[in-house]
């Protein structure tokens, strides 16, 4: 069976088969980094951080479990995308029926999870910005303290001051400190004393010295130069921003190409079951084609 009987078609969605299976291997290889990349970054994946974020909920689910499912399925779908793209490269250029059946199968159930995912992105980056504020500050009113606070929210949002460089859920000023302006529990632990930041909102606060630190120049007289000027709502979101854009990007172009890479395959499936069919002369009982040859059978004439 030569190139001759499988078909424009067939040529067509091997070539096109052969093609799209490598970009869909470098596809995989982008989505697993991005993926490694938001959940090793220490300002994202850092488990108090985690923990407190997981006293928000969005539709049932809290912001950490989002945060952390996002990523894994960013991996995941990576890695399928990896191995699918295995399976239909050996299929199209060796031409197995069996091999492009399931590389479609699979497909398809990649395409559903992918379409879940970037829906649940789209809907959690376009359109959660109140709710995501609102989050923050619902969060920083269970701020209780640094010194020998080791509650979830202190923790969390202690270790979100220093990662981040942030201070509060909106920037810090003259005319608004939220640690007031939100009634925190910090604000009324007599642990406080005069400071109207705790310690790890100060530039000079490491995740090492924060919990036994002061420095009455940046907690009491708020020097500017001295504490971390963003809000951390603001550095959370541009944080985000930069992994979505990303993810966003590479989503709609693997989507794109697997609807067509669907298409292709269907077609050389299609062209498959042809050239088989042909492979029987149906205008000669006597004659069987094997290749471009017609072997004359026991009860036939020679020519």
């Amino acid at each position: 069976m030569g190139m001759r009987d499988f078909g424009a078609a067939g040529r067509f969605g091997q070539c096109f088969l052969i093609v799209v299976n490598i970009w869909f291997a470098i596809l995989g290889i982008g989505m697993i980094v991005l993926g490694v990349v938001v959940r090793s970054n220490r300002g994202v994946a850092d488990n108090r951080i985690i923990q407190m974020l997981r006293q928000g909920t969005l539709g049932g689910l809290n912001l950490g479990d989002i945060i952390v499912a996002l990523s894994a399925i960013i991996i995941v779908v990576g890695v399928f995308t990896l191995l699918v793209s295995a399976d239909g490269g050996f299929g199209a250029c060796f031409r197995k029926k069996g091999l492009l059946v399931v590389y479609v199968i699979v497909l398809v159930l990649i395409l559903i999870i992918e379409l879940a995912a970037f829906i649940l992105w789209c809907k959690f980056y376009f359109g959660t910005n109140n709710w995501l504020k609102e989050q923050f500050n619902n969060l920083l009113r269970f701020y209780n303290g640094v010194q020998g606070a080791t509650d979830v929210y202190s923790n969390g949002w202690n270790t979100m001051f220093i990662l981040l460089d942030c201070c509060g859920s909106s920037p810090i000023s003259t005319f608004r400190n939220d640690f007031v302006a939100l009634q925190t529990y910090w604000w009324s632990n007599p642990t406080r004393l005069q400071d109207q930041i705790p310690y790890s909102c100060c530039k000079e606060a490491t995740i090492q010295n924060y919990r036994f630190g002061r420095n009455p120049l940046c907690t009491q007289a708020g020097q500017q130069q001295l504490y971390r000027p963003r809000g951390c709502y603001n550095a959370f979101r541009e944080l985000f921003s930069n992994f979505s854009a990303g993810a966003i990007a590479l989503s709609v172009l693997l989507i794109v190409t697997e609807i067509l890479a669907i298409i292709a395959a269907i077609l050389m499936i299609r062209a498959i079951n042809k050239e088989k069919r042909g492979s029987l002369d149906t205008t000669n009982s006597n004659v069987y084609r094997k290749g471009v040859h017609e072997i004359p059978l026991p009860d036939s004439k020679p020519r």
